[in-house]
C-alpha cells in the first residue's frame, strides 16, 4: 500500500516507523497509568524498558539460529538493519519471558503488571494494524462495498482498518475504565473484547493464512481465549461473592 515514506532525501520503511510510533505512544500510556496498579513503582518501568530493548536482540538471535549457515557465510549480515532478517514473534515471546523473570526478581505482582500494561498494549495494536495496511498484509476478502480498497488488483475489505478502528474503541473503553477506576481484571476483560473481535472480523480475512476447515487459526485461538477469560471472570465473581457473604 505505502511501504516507503519519503521525507526529502530519506526513504523510511513505513511499517517500521509506524511500529516505533506505536511503541512510543504505548509506553507513554503505561507510564501515565501504571501507578493505579503497581504500589511498588521503583523498578516496574525499568523492567518494561529492558524487555523492550531485548526484542530486537532476541528477534535477530532467533533468526540467526534458524539460518545459521547463511550467516556463517555472510557474518556481516548479523548487524544488518534489514527488518526481514528478524524473527519478531520469537523476539516478543522471549522478551515476555524476560519481563516475567525481571518482575519476579523485583517482587512485583505479575497480574497487576499485566493490568497496568493493558492500555499501552491496546494503543500499540492500533498502530500495528495500520503498519499491516502499509505493507498490504492481513488484507480482506474481495468486496463490492464502496469503501473497499484495491489490493492485488481486486477491491477488498480494508480489514486492517476494521481492526484499527475496533482497537481504537477498545482503547477508549480502557481509558474510561482507568478514569473511573473500574480496573479490576482489566486485562482479562480486554482479552474478552479482542477475542470476540478476532472471531468475527477474521471472517473478512482474504489471505487464506492458517485455515483449518474454513476457519482461521486466530478464530479458534480467539474462541479458546474467550472461554478461558469468561471462566476466569466467573470464578473471580463467585470468589468475591463468597468472601462478601462471609
Amino acid at each position: 500500500m505505502f511501504p516507503i515514506i519519503n521525507i526529502g532525501p530519506l526513504a523510511i520503511q513505513s511499517s517500521g516507523f509506524i511500529i516505533i510510533l506505536g511503541i512510543w505512544f504505548g509506553i507513554s500510556s503505561i507510564e501515565k497509568n501504571y501507578h493505579k496498579f503497581i504500589l511498588s513503582q521503583k523498578n516496574f518501568m525499568t523492567d518494561i524498558y529492558w524487555a523492550l530493548f531485548s526484542i530486537p536482540i532476541f528477534s535477530r538471535i532467533s533468526y540467526i539460529i534458524q539460518y545459521l549457515n547463511d550467516f556463517l557465510d555472510h557474518p556481516k549480515s548479523i548487524f544488518s538493519p534489514n527488518l526481514s532478517l528478524f524473527d519478531p514473534l520469537s523476539g516478543v515471546i522471549l522478551s515476555a519471558i524476560l519481563l516475567l523473570i525481571l518482575l519476579k526478581k523485583d517482587k512485583i505482582s505479575i497480574e497487576s503488571s499485566i493490568n497496568a500494561m493493558t492500555s499501552g498494549i491496546s494503543l500499540f495494536l492500533i498502530f500495528y494494524f495500520i503498519s499491516l495496511l502499509a505493507n498490504g498484509e492481513y488484507y480482506g476478502i474481495s468486496t463490492t462495498v464502496p469503501w473497499g480498497i484495491v489490493l492485488w488488483g481486486v477491491p477488498r475489505h480494508p480489514l486492517q482498518i476494521y481492526y484499527a478502528i475496533a482497537f481504537m474503541g477498545i482503547y477508549f473503553w480502557i481509558r474510561n475504565s482507568l478514569r473511573t477506576n473500574l480496573i479490576n481484571d482489566l486485562f482479562t476483560k480486554f482479552i474478552v473484547a479482542i477475542s470476540i473481535m478476532f472471531i468475527f472480523l477474521d471472517f473478512f480475512r482474504g489471505d487464506n493464512q492458517n485455515i483449518v476447515g474454513g476457519i482461521h487459526i486466530i478464530q479458534v485461538l480467539g474462541l479458546i481465549a474467550l472461554i478461558i477469560s469468561l471462566l476466569k471472570l466467573n470464578l473471580k465473581q463467585k470468589t468475591n461473592s463468597t468472601d462478601y457473604a462471609e
